[in-house]
C-alpha cells in the first residue's frame, strides 16, 4: 500500500506541557510487511491540556465502519481508555467520534453528549491534518474496507436495497459495496480504476464482466471531478477473452495497453474478478430465495381452508378449532379475559 513510516513512529514528543496544540499522523507496524496501521497523536494547549495526564499527547486508535456494504468515508477515532484506578472525573473526549475524509472535519456520534475538547480537536484536525495525511489515510481506508467486504460472512451482509437486476442487465461491485473499488493501476503517468460489472442471475454460469476504465488523475496531477462514459471492454476472466465496443474513444490510450497495464499491476486479477463475481452472485440469490419464501407464505395464507370455530383443529389434537388453534393463529385476537393472548 506504500504507506510511510512502516514500523516507525516517526515522533519524538517531551512530556511536558505546551501552549501550542500539535496533531501527527504516525504508522505503526502490523503483522504484514505491507500494512501499518495508522494513528493519530494529539497534543491539546492549555488550559485543556491539563484536563488530561498532565499535559501528556493523546494517541487516537482508528478504525473504520463495520458495515461492508456502507458507503461513509468516516474513520473513527477512540481515545484510550482512563488508566485503572483512575478518579471519575469529567472525560476530555468523548468515546465515539468520527473524521469525516472528505471535509476534514469531525463528527460527533451517537453519543451526544459535550465534551470540552471535542471544538478545540476539530480545530486541530482542520489545520494541521495535511492533504498528504488524508491521502494517506484515504489509501487505508479503502484497503481496510476491501479486506472487510471480502472477509464478510455473505449470510450476515444486508441484501435490502440490492440494485434491480430483473431485467437480466449486468450490476457493478460498487453499486453493492460503494468502497469497493480495487483494480488501481498507473498508465502513462495516469491514475486509472476499473470498475466491475457482473451478471448476477443466480442460474447464469458465465463468466464474463464488463471493465470501465476510469481515468482518475491526468498526468498533469490534475484529479478527475466527474467521470462520464468511460471505455470499457467485455472480459472473460476464465477465457481470457476480450469484446472491444466500436465506439472505443479514438483519441485515448489503446485497449490493449489499457487491459495489459492494469494485469502487469493486478497479477491476481482472473482470480479477484472470479470472487468478487461470487459474492455478488451469491447475495442475488439470497434474495431470490428471499422472495420465494415471502411469496409462498403469502399462497399459504391464501389458500389455507377457512376452518369453523366448532370444527375439529387442524393441528391435529382432536378439540375444536375455539378450544385450540384458534387464538395462536391471530396473536391480536383477545381471550375471554380481555387481554391479548
Amino acid at each position: 500500500m506504500g504507506f510511510p513510516a512502516t514500523g516507525q513512529r516517526g515522533y519524538a514528543w517531551e512530556r511536558t506541557k505546551s501552549t501550542q496544540s500539535r496533531l501527527e499522523l504516525i504508522w505503526l507496524p502490523r503483522s504484514e510487511p505491507a500494512r501499518a496501521e495508522p494513528r493519530l497523536r494529539v497534543q491539546l494547549s492549555d488550559p485543556l491540556a491539563t484536563a488530561q495526564a498532565e499535559g501528556a499527547p493523546v494517541e487516537f486508535i482508528l478504525s473504520v465502519c463495520r458495515g461492508p456494504r456502507c458507503g461513509c468515508t468516516n474513520i473513527r477515532l477512540r481515545a484510550p481508555p482512563a488508566s485503572e484506578g483512575a478518579e471519575p472525573k469529567s472525560r476530555v473526549f468523548q468515546p465515539d467520534i468520527w473524521l469525516d475524509l472528505e471535509t476534514k472535519t469531525l463528527v460527533r456520534g451517537s453519543d451526544s453528549t459535550e465534551y470540552p475538547a471535542f471544538e478545540p480537536l476539530d480545530g486541530i484536525v482542520r489545520t494541521q491534518l495535511t492533504d498528504a495525511g488524508r491521502q494517506e489515510l484515504r489509501k487505508w481506508f479503502f484497503a481496510e474496507k476491501l479486506e472487510l467486504i471480502l472477509t464478510a460472512p455473505l449470510d450476515q451482509i444486508d441484501i435490502e436495497n440490492l440494485p434491480d437486476s430483473s431485467s437480466g442487465e449486468m450490476i457493478g461491485f460498487v453499486d453493492v459495496f460503494p468502497c469497493g473499488l480495487a483494480f488501481n493501476f498507473t498508465f502513462e503517468d495516469e491514475s486509472w480504476a476499473v470498475d466491475d460489472q457482473f451478471c448476477v442471475q443466480p442460474k447464469c454460469s458465465c463468466s464474463e464482466t464488463i471493465l470501465s476504465f476510469l481515468k482518475l488523475v491526468d498526468r498533469s496531477g490534475v484529479l478527475a471531478k466527474e467521470i462520464s462514459a468511460p471505455p470499457s471492454i467485455r472480459y472473460d476472466y476464465h477465457t481470457h477473452k476480450t469484446k472491444f465496443p466500436s465506439d472505443w474513444p479514438a483519441n485515448g490510450p489503446s485497449r490493449t495497453d489499457l487491459l495489459g497495464a492494469l494485469k502487469a499491476t493486478n497479477s491476481k486479477l482472473d482470480e479477484h474478478l472470479q470472487i468478487r463475481h461470487l459474492i455478488l452472485q451469491t447475495l442475488y440469490t439470497r434474495q431470490a430465495i428471499e422472495r420465494f419464501k415471502s411469496r409462498l407464505r403469502s399462497l399459504s395464507v391464501t389458500l389455507r381452508p377457512k376452518i369453523g370455530r366448532n370444527d375439529p383443529c387442524h393441528c391435529g389434537s382432536g378439540r375444536k378449532f375455539k378450544h385450540c388453534c384458534l387464538n395462536k393463529a391471530d396473536p391480536t385476537r383477545e381471550s375471554p379475559g380481555g387481554t391479548s393472548l
